[in-house]
C-alpha cells in the first residue's frame, strides 16, 4: 500500500516576508515570479517554507529584496543587519551549549578609535 504523502507548510522569514508582501501590496505569485525571473511554482515554494540554496535562486531574492527596499539578509533571515544575525547565531549556539565566545581588543596603527571583534569558536 502506497502512503499518501502529506504536503507540509513551513514558516521561515522568507515565507512570512513574501506572504506579508503580497498581502500588502496585493500581489499574486504571478507577479512576484515575473520580478524575480524564476517559475511561478518557485515562489509556491518559497511560500510554503522553501529556502533557496542554488545562487541564481538567491538573485532572485534579491531581486524581489532590491524592488523593496530591503536587504537580502532581512528578506531569507528576518535580521535586518550582520549584528542582529550574530546575536542570533550565538543565542543558537549558547541554547545547545556549542559556543566559546572570545572579545579581542584591536587598536588600528592610525586611529585611536577601539574595535572590538567577537569571535565565535564552535
Amino acid at each position: 500500500m502506497a502512503r499518501k504523502r502529506r504536503d507540509r507548510k513551513v514558516s521561515t522569514p522568507l515565507s512570512l516576508w513574501l506572504q506579508k508582501l503580497m498581502k500588502e501590496q496585493k500581489l499574486s505569485v504571478r507577479d512576484l515570479s515575473l520580478i524575480a525571473g524564476v517559475p511561478s511554482s518557485t515562489i509556491y515554494g518559497w511560500v510554503d517554507g522553501a529556502i533557496p540554496s542554488e545562487p541564481a535562486l538567491l538573485f532572485a531574492v534579491q531581486r524581489l529584496a532590491n524592488r523593496w527596499g530591503v536587504s537580502l539578509g532581512l528578506a531569507l533571515t528576518g535580521a535586518s543587519d550582520a549584528i542582529e544575525l550574530l546575536a542570533e547565531a550565538e543565542r543558537a549556539l549558547l541554547f545547545e551549549g556549542l559556543v566559546e565566545i572570545r572579545v579581542t581588543k584591536v587598536y588600528s596603527k592610525n586611529s585611536s578609535v577601539l574595535e572590538v571583534k567577537p569571535a565565535l569558536k564552535s
